[in-house]
Order: C-alpha cells, then sequence, then structure tokens
C-alpha cells in the first residue's frame, strides 16, 4: 500500500528536538510549533483530520533543529513574532500568550503576564504558547541568574534570598550594576540573542579569570551558576524533571567506580568547621538522587578537647555519632571534604563498625580538586565525567556551607541543634 503525500513528508522528519513549521501551496508559513521529538509531534497533529480543519491546507513541512527543548521554546516564540503564522494566532488569542517582562526599575523585577502593554517596563519578550513550559525554563534559569520577583521591595531578605532564587535586591547586597548584568544574560536568552552553550563558555571564562586572580569564592559561584545552566542544557522534557536522566549517569557511572552492585539512593557529605579548636562543628549535607534534601542536613556539636586543633579526630567523633543514629537510613557513599587524613578517619569509623563494605567513603580535597578512595587520587576535572565532577563538588560545598554556618552562629553564642 502506497504512502499518502503526507505520510512520506512525515516519514523523512527526525525524532530530534526543535521547531516544525507547517507550508500552505503557497509556501507561506502557517503554523509553527516545538517539540521533543519533531516526528512524533507531527504525526500526532494527522490522526484526526477533518473537513475544514486546517491541516487540509497544508503541503510542506519545515523544521529547525535545538540543542535542547529551551531553545526551540525560545526559537517558536521568535518564528511567531516574525511571520505570525495564521492558525497560531486563531489557534491562541492574545489573552492566551505569554510573555516575559521586565519592570524599567533601578533593580528591575521580572515576570510572566498575559498582557505586554505598560509604561513601566524595560523589555517585553514573546509570545511564548506554552505557559506550563517557560515558566519552568524562568524558573530553571533562576537557579543560574537569580533574579527579583516581587512587586515591592520588603524591608529585609526574603526566601528566595536564602535558596539563592534572588539576590535581595531589597538590602542592595547586590549592586544595580551587577545585578542588571545578570537580567540582561538573562532576557537575551529568551530574546534569542545568545544561547544557552555561549552563555556556559562567557560563564566558564569568568570562572578561569577568578581562579587566576585567586578570587575564589567567586570562582565558586561562578561554577555553581555553570552546573545550573548544565543541568538546564540537558532537560530532556520541560514538563517533567529531566534532572532524574543526569542523576542516573552518574549513578551508573559511581556504581561502577566505586564497585557498588545496589542502587544508590543516599549520598552524605561531611565537614568539620572550627577556629583554633574552638566553636568547632561538623555537618552531614544529604543528596538524593542527585538532588539536596535539606531537611535531612544534621550539625553535630564537635566534644573534642584536644589542646591543639585536629580535623581528623573531630571528623572521627562526628561519624561516630552520626552512625548511632540507626534511624536515619545509611547511605552508600560518604564523601569528605578533605584529603588522606580526613579520609582515613572516615575509613576506621565505618571498618569498626563493620560497615565499610555497605557504605563506601570518598574525599575530595579543596585546593587540588583531587578525589581520593582506598589508593588512588585522581583529578576531577580530568579522571571523572564532567557531571560526576560537578555533583561530588556540589556535595562538598553543600557541606562545606553548612558546616561554616552553624560554627559561626556558635561563635556569636547562637542557640542549634546538637546530635
Amino acid at each position: 500500500m502506497k504512502k499518502n503525500p503526507i505520510q512520506k513528508l512525515i516519514s523523512v522528519l527526525p525524532s530530534k528536538t526543535g521547531v516544525y513549521l507547517f507550508l500552505d501551496a503557497g509556501r507561506k508559513i502557517i503554523y509553527a510549533g516545538k517539540a521533543l521529538n519533531i516526528k512524533k509531534r507531527v504525526h500526532s497533529h494527522f490522526t484526526s483530520i477533518r473537513p475544514g480543519n486546517f491541516l487540509t491546507e497544508i503541503k510542506k513541512f519545515k523544521y529547525i533543529l535545538c540543542d535542547s527543548e529551551i531553545e526551540a521554546i525560545i526559537l517558536e516564540s521568535k518564528l511567531i513574532k516574525k511571520y505570525k503564522p495564521k492558525f497560531n494566532v486563531l489557534l491562541k488569542d492574545d489573552k492566551n500568550f505569554f510573555f516575559i517582562a521586565a519592570t524599567n526599575e533601578e533593580y528591575p523585577r521580572i515576570f510572566i503576564t498575559h498582557r505586554p502593554k505598560s509604561d513601566n517596563l524595560l523589555k517585553i519578550i514573546g509570545p511564548f504558547t506554552d505557559g506550563r513550559a517557560i515558566k519552568k525554563t524562568l524558573s530553571l534559569l533562576r537557579q543560574s541568574h537569580p533574579y527579583r520577583s516581587c512587586k515591592t521591595l520588603p524591608k529585609k531578605p526574603c526566601l528566595f534570598y536564602y535558596i539563592n532564587r534572588c539576590p535581595a535586591c531589597c538590602t542592595k547586597k547586590i549592586t544595580a550594576a551587577k545585578y542588571k548584568k545578570t537580567v540582561s544574560e538573562l532576557l537575551s536568552v529568551f530574546e534569542g540573542k545568545i544561547s544557552l552553550n555561549i552563555l556556559k563558555k562567557k560563564l566558564e571564562a569568568r570562572m578561569n579569570l577568578c581562579s587566576k586572580k585567586q578570587q575564589y569564592e567567586k570562582a565558586a559561584i561562578i561554577r555553581n551558576q555553570i552546573y545550573d545552566l548544565k543541568k538546564i542544557l540537558l532537560h530532556k522534557d520541560l514538563l517533567s524533571d529531566g534532572r532524574e536522566d543526569v542523576w542516573l549517569k552518574n549513578e551508573k557511572y559511581l556504581q561502577n567506580f566505586l564497585s557498588i552492585k545496589n542502587s544508590i539512593d543516599r549520598i552524605e557529605g561531611y565537614d568539620v568547621s572550627n577556629f583554633a579548636g574552638s566553636s568547632a562543628t561538623a555537618s552531614m549535607a544529604v543528596f538524593e538522587g542527585g538532588q539536596p534534601k535539606k531537611s535531612e542536613y544534621r550539625i553535630f556539636r564537635i566534644k573534642f578537647s584536644g589542646k591543639e586543633p585536629n580535623d581528623t579526630l573531630m571528623l572521627y567523633e562526628a561519624i561516630s555519632r552520626r552512625l548511632r543514629h540507626k534511624e536515619w537510613p545509611f547511605p552508600q557513599i560518604m564523601l569528605i571534604d578533605g584529603g588522606k587524613g580526613q579520609l582515613g578517619a572516615a575509613t576506621m569509623v565505618l571498618r569498626r563498625a563493620g560497615l565499610s563494605k555497605k557504605i563506601k567513603a570518598v574525599s575530595l580535597a579543596k585546593k587540588e580538586e583531587v578525589l581520593f578512595f582506598g589508593k588512588k587520587q585522581i583529578p576531577i576535572s580530568s579522571g571523572l565525567p564532567n557531571d560526576t565532577g560537578l555533583l561530588l563538588r556540589h556535595i562538598r560545598d553543600e557541606a562545606h556551607r553548612f558546616a561554616k554556618k552553624y560554627h559561626l552562629k556558635l561563635r556569636n553564642g547562637s542557640f542549634f541543634e546538637n546530635n
């Protein structure tokens, strides 16, 4: 049985992410759509053609491949704005299109709206057809480019500041010039002026420059931005959680690398923070499915009372006390912030507890960025897959951040939990 002309056209379409265009007999674009799988999406359009349906006017297809679904969403918006395909306009009136807006203020507010007309807007970008997808995209990019979303600036930082989604414009913790640079980069992505890959390269260049100048804290912040951007680029479906795919790859690699037979349900990160041995604390950061589970973070007030500060003995104490909590799920991996000495302490605790076969201990040194496991020493940058290295750094950095936070609270006389 011969294929009809439309089926032939569909059969040569790629099963890849991008934008597809429907053209009429006059080769005019009459519809534009985005798809994770172009062939599958176009085929779904033609499952119910009825007389008078706009599909009967289609005589030709075109498509443009994209690196990610985010870029497909942005390209779809640009094409609709440029060509104004009649069936996009008929299927979605102005009230159903979505626009990203930035206010004309010292610290611009970013928000999504159906009504783009306003006297107080710095910029308006759109139209976008998929509200859920554009909200998800904006939310993801907020991880790497935090922005203000409140209508009225509060008097003190809100929750978004503490979860790194806003730079606290209300208290001017960031300069207006630096904030506007962040907003400009964010909006340039949605305008299609800069791709996520190019933005990632720009951030990598900034990070390397900060490292050369020994501005390690700034470099760490930019590194986290790069990590978040890479997660965005790896998203396969903005209406679900594409992070699972990244985690599955990391899990498989870690299983092979550390000889772990079972699934990796939990990784715990540990660090010690003290000032000349006083006000010492140890932290336990928890990651499940490659993501932090902050509700299960724990802090230990160190009881070690030696004359000289000893991070190794403090770590030994913290892990020993952690293992007494049988009600907490045991991890498959313990990641220690440190080198051989810290790894040796963790390994000894696990061995004495009879858990060395069930829980694998590794350590990650800060300055050298070298991973220690048993007698192995592996540079993160060249010895591990990039995403796995980023994950291990993230866990290490979270443990360090959490330990330092509570150590400072203790020095300032604040109350904190003692496990």
